[in-house]
């Protein structure tokens, strides 16, 4: 296999496992109580609304579930 196929097919496998995700990790900023998610897991992680760094631990979500959270911070 040529190299740019090799790192074609690299980049489309680590696309794949982001765009497959079944589960969302929950994020809570103690600072501003907002939340957020990843597709991974962190312990240590940086708020991207204020920028410090801090340690949590996430709650796993489901597709569903995400999306139930945020039709209901739409309606507030």
């Amino acid at each position: 296999m040529h190299p740019t196929q090799k790192t074609l097919l690299k980049k489309a496998e680590d696309l794949s496992k982001k765009l497959g995700a079944t589960a969302l990790w929950k994020y809570m900023d103690p600072d501003t109580g907002k939340s957020f998610y990843l597709t991974e897991r962190v312990m240590t992680i940086r708020s991207p609304w204020t920028g410090k760094t801090f340690t949590t631990h996430p709650e796993k979500s489901t597709l569903s579930d995400v999306g139930q959270a945020l039709r209901e911070d739409s309606k507030k």
